[in-house]
């Protein structure tokens, strides 16, 4: 597999007080693969120092560090054109533990007997779409978008669903914001393989600024990668 660097982004904060609050969430969406993994990175440092502080290690869908139990996952199910399906199936995959989607779109998932679901595979089904798989690697929302008659790839017929992930807890929690001080912040996002039709969004928010970007990343066939 191809690793690629498609973003490597750095942005600057001034810190007005010792209570400032500064937040960093994260969401991505991308025509599903069976063998993509995206992980983030993200680093802090103050002034100029020369030591970047690791934030928090966003894992692609291989594996993830989880720092907390996960009993429940949320949703909803769209068809290609954004449209709700009411009785789309989401299920953990291989086991019995299964719900269906309401006149929303929308689903519920619990933990089951088990309890965890950080390292679990999602299964989301539909009469005559194509079969969504994806790890749920820690996730609690997860949004399946399902693509009938859609294809990607290079001179196949595969047909792909997508999903988009988001990342909704403060990946600042538990660090001591220093008053007064230029805050850096970095964000590293990597793909393996090459995807199609990547979206990446990032939101940071301090008391005085916010950064928010979506990076829209287009087809790259593997011959166009340095």
């Amino acid at each position: 597999s191809t690793e690629v660097n498609y973003l490597k982004d750095s942005f600057q904060f001034l810190t007005t007080s010792k209570t400032d609050t500064i937040n960093l969430n994260c969401s991505y969406s991308f025509h599903y693969r069976n063998d993509t993994t995206i992980s983030v990175n993200a680093y802090y440092w103050y002034d100029n120092e020369t030591t970047k502080n690791k934030i928090y290690l966003i894992y692609g869908d291989t594996e993830r560090i989880v720092d907390t139990v996960l009993t429940s996952v949320n949703g909803y199910v769209y068809n290609i054109n954004g449209d709700p399906i009411e009785g789309a199936t989401v299920t953990v995959f291989n086991t019995s533990n299964t719900t269906t989607t309401d006149t929303n779109g929308y689903y519920v998932l619990k933990g089951g007997i088990q309890g965890e679901l950080s390292k679990e595979i999602l299964e989301f089904t539909y009469p005559g779409m194509t079969t969504i798989r994806t790890p749920v690697s820690g996730y609690s929302e997860i949004d399946g978008y399902f693509t009938k008659n859609d294809t990607y790839g290079s001179g196949d017929d595969s047909e792909y669903g997508y999903y988009s992930k988001n990342i909704t807890k403060n990946l600042f929690d538990g660090i001591d914001i220093q008053p007064y001080r230029q805050l850096n912040v970095e964000i590293s996002v990597e793909v393996k393989p090459v995807m199609y039709n990547v979206d990446f969004k990032y939101k940071v928010e301090s008391t005085n600024k916010i950064t928010e970007r979506t990076i829209h990343l287009v087809q790259f066939a593997l011959e166009h990668v340095p």
